[in-house]
């Protein structure tokens, strides 16, 4: 459980080169490679609890996509 911890680690893969990465939950983001992105996210301001993450990214041409969702506890 997350719950002693303000900063969470995320990694993930990603297609669209040089897009910002944002997250649903938390502040954040990270710069997509081209294959991957790596950043962590502060979860200060999330209240204890249940959380549902999502990795939101956008490219130069406002082309988006979203992750799956994944579950937290804090």
């Amino acid at each position: 459980n997350l719950a002693n911890q303000n900063s969470l680690p995320v990694t993930g893969t990603c297609g669209l080169i040089g897009a910002t990465v944002s997250f649903s939950i938390g502040t954040g983001t990270a710069t997509c490679d081209g294959t991957n992105y790596n950043t962590s996210i502060d979860l200060t301001s999330e209240i204890d609890g249940n959380l549902q993450l999502e990795a939101i990214s956008l490219d130069q041409f406002s082309n988006t996509a979203t992750s799956n969702t994944v579950s937290l506890a804090k």
